[in-house]
């Protein structure tokens, strides 16, 4: 990378010895999550770090909304499209007897800078934000709830329903 500043002295005037990363600003913003993540989880127990994160996710819905949806694959299509310019992997949705099933899968599972390994709990919590957060403004009673059913680091599976035991 060169360096170009005013100098009087014309032997300062480039600096040539810094080495060009693939994209700075990935590796920027993944250090800010990171730090950020670290933060959070060190100020906020596991269910209120749970919340804040699951909040951020439906922040997200509601600054990208999705366009009214006729079916079940336009809104697959919509979100993965969404997914894809974060490079936070896709998802596949159905619909059965429970509701509907989410199942999200080759986001990163882990990012720069992360010494902590937070976001194996944050990244969770965000989908199931995000996508209650959608479900809602296309019209989703408060009666059905949104929630992570499983996650083991590579797929993370949120069910939209009926509360358990409900």
């Amino acid at each position: 990378m060169r360096l170009a500043y005013n100098s009087s002295d014309p032997t300062l005037a480039l600096v040539d010895d810094m080495p060009m990363l693939d994209d700075p600003m990935q590796h920027g913003m993944a250090l800010i999550a990171a730090l950020t993540m670290g933060e959070v989880f060190e100020a906020a127990s596991l269910p209120q770090a749970h919340g804040f994160y699951r909040s951020v996710g439906a922040r997200m819905a509601a600054a990208h909304p999705i366009p009214p949806m006729r079916d079940l694959r336009e809104l697959q299509g919509a979100v993965n499209a969404f997914w894809a310019l974060l490079g936070l992997g896709e998802a596949t949705i159905t619909l059965d007897a429970q509701g509907v099933l989410i199942r999200h899968q080759d986001a990163p599972q882990a990012i720069e800078g992360d010494a902590g390994h937070h976001w194996a709990e944050a990244l969770p919590a965000l989908l199931e934000g995000a996508y209650d957060g959608w479900l809602r403004a296309m019209g989703s009673p408060e009666a059905l709830v949104t929630r992570i059913q499983s996650h083991d680091g590579a797929l993370v599976e949120i069910r939209h329903g009926a509360a358990p035991n409900a």
